[in-house]
């Protein structure tokens, strides 16, 4: 590590969203990247964001904290399961 990176580690949270990451540094300086860490999942956007009754439409949900296997991913639209293809 050097002057222009840190590393640390999270610490245990109740809280199953994002969260604030606020650094303080040994000068008084204080950065603050809002919603910059999640204990969960976030979806940020979802486009596009109306369909076809009949269904069919591809749907890309933008976020992050979604895992990496899209066989264990499980989305619902609605009251409905969507096929997860790709992430």
């Amino acid at each position: 590590m050097g002057p222009t990176q840190i590393q640390a580690t999270s610490p245990p949270s109740v809280f199953k969203r994002p969260v604030h990451a606020t650094l303080t540094s040994a000068t008084g300086g204080l950065a603050l990247a809002p919603d910059a860490f999640s204990y969960g999942p976030q979806s940020l956007q979802i486009l596009p964001n109306a369909g076809a009754t009949s269904g069919g439409d591809s749907v890309q949900i933008y976020g992050y904290g979604f895992g990496s296997d899209a066989a264990r991913i499980t989305v619902k639209i609605g009251a409905a399961n969507a096929t997860v293809y790709k992430n």
